[in-house]
């Protein structure tokens, strides 16, 4: 089982912890870029292993807005991700797609891949969102003419 910590980047302040992990579950924690606890936004800045804990530094972002989506439609104890079309110019993004996986295992897989396909439309990651309020995750995607990575 693995310890994940939140500590404060500029204070080392722990801000955060989640005990008797499986190593999936804490690896897909540590894919993430952004977390959002009671209303706030933080901003992953870097991942540390430290003894048997995992660790991600994070910075509060005043800027980003929490609570903006409802909950996902149905939970059914498994791990909710939502696909949403990032735009800088926009305070909310679209929801794409939703999917429901039972097991870490192949969320992580969605999770590390650069480029998704929805209904035929390439999406290049933006980021990725732990969202504990809502009990989901959050991937970000920006629509791209086709995948980069074809020949």
């Amino acid at each position: 089982m693995v310890r994940v910590e939140y500590r404060c980047a500029k204070t080392d302040t722990l801000l955060f912890a989640c005990d008797g992990l499986d190593e999936p579950l804490a690896a897909v924690r540590l894919c993430c870029h952004y977390f959002v606890k009671h209303g706030r936004v933080y901003e992953v800045k870097w991942r540390e292993q430290d003894g048997t804990a995992y660790v991600l530094y994070v910075e509060e972002r005043p800027d980003e807005k929490a609570g903006v989506y409802p909950p996902p439609l149905s939970l059914s104890g498994g791990f909710g991700l939502e696909v949403r079309a990032f735009d800088e110019a926009r305070d909310t993004y679209p929801l794409l797609t939703y999917a429901e996986f039972s097991a870490a295992e192949p969320l992580l897989l969605q999770l590390l891949a650069d480029v998704v396909e929805i209904g035929g439309v390439y999406w290049e990651k933006s980021s990725i969102e732990l969202d504990e309020d809502r009990q989901t995750l959050v991937l970000y995607v920006k629509k791209i003419a086709e995948s980069p990575f074809r020949p």
